[in-house]
């Protein structure tokens, strides 16, 4: 279960008001292709284009065109990042272990 993320949630209202795509719902959640494109040439131009991508990633929005992404593009940022945050932690524990094993030597 996702957690609610106050920070997250305040950040989104801070820039989504001054988003160039503000009042273009029927744009960015369209499923034709010509409109698809054009809601990902405003993302490109857009000021807040990561925090947007970010946003829709981290809440696992599935539907729409949020900072120049479509919901397989955000699955596999999604997927990356959470291979990548797994293999760290593996990194950590593998180091951790072998600080222990100095202290016993």
């Amino acid at each position: 279960m996702k957690k609610y993320n106050p920070t997250l949630e305040q950040n989104f209202i801070e820039w989504s008001d001054d988003a160039p795509c503000k009042g273009m719902l029927d744009l960015f959640f369209s499923d034709k292709r010509n409109e698809i494109t054009q809601a990902i040439a405003i993302c490109n131009t857009c000021p807040y284009q990561k925090q947007c991508d970010e946003y829709a990633t981290l809440n696992k929005i599935e539907y729409g065109v949020w900072g120049g992404t479509m919901r397989n593009k955000r699955e596999l940022l999604r997927a990356s990042r959470n291979a990548a945050k797994k293999a760290i932690e593996q990194v950590v524990e593998v180091q951790a272990v072998d600080s222990h094993s100095d202290d016993i030597a």
